[in-house]
């Protein structure tokens, strides 16, 4: 399934009850939620989409990943 980054725009905390309708989505795996205000979830999009539309303050993206060796070209300290 696909991966995405589910973001919290709100000052404090996100609320306990909207982290719990998150996490109730069926086949909704939170990867890393190491962050209060940042979730790495692994789901389905359209149920994630529905849901976080619902909530005040949440944004949804797809996870992109960028591979460092295009910016250093594998020597120390960049490309030089």
């Amino acid at each position: 399934m696909p991966r995405f980054v589910l973001y919290y725009r709100g000052r404090q905390s996100p609320p306990a009850e909207h982290l719990s309708q998150i996490k109730a989505i069926q086949g909704v795996q939170i990867i890393d939620e190491a962050s209060s205000h940042l979730l790495l979830v692994d789901g389905p999009e359209e149920q994630l989409r529905q849901v976080i539309d619902s909530l005040p303050d949440w944004t949804i993206s797809p996870e992109r990943l960028i591979g460092f060796s295009q910016f250093d070209h594998g020597k120390p300290g960049g490309s030089r």
